[in-house]
């Protein structure tokens, strides 16, 4: 987890979108390497460069304060609650999705 607290960082101004892309890959990956669910590794896997896009396109104002929650619940051992902070920070997001991706 020490690594994931240096790539949560917000991008600087003028980072390159591959700069963006590398350090939010690497972050949510840290995640999926130690999840036993194939299957959602496998979903995952297939969408994350549209998870990137969006987040280039509509920048989330809290996901470094709600990354290092996370980060800090897991630390802790408190798997249960990093579980449920995970699912509130995914689903907080889903109707800035579905909008970006016209959906909503």
């Amino acid at each position: 987890m020490d690594e994931c607290r240096v790539h949560p960082q917000p991008a600087r101004p003028r980072s390159s979108t591959a700069q963006v892309r590398s350090r939010w890959t690497f972050f949510h990956q840290q995640f999926l390497l130690c999840c036993p669910n194939a299957y959602l590794r496998s979903s995952y896997e297939l969408i994350w460069f549209q998870l990137i896009a969006l987040r280039l396109r509509s920048p989330i104002e809290n996901c470094v304060d709600s990354h290092k929650i996370l980060i800090d619940a897991i630390e802790r051992g408190e798997v249960d609650g990093a579980c449920k902070l995970l699912e509130g920070h995914v689903f907080e997001n889903e109707e800035r999705y579905c909008i970006a991706c016209g959906v909503a």
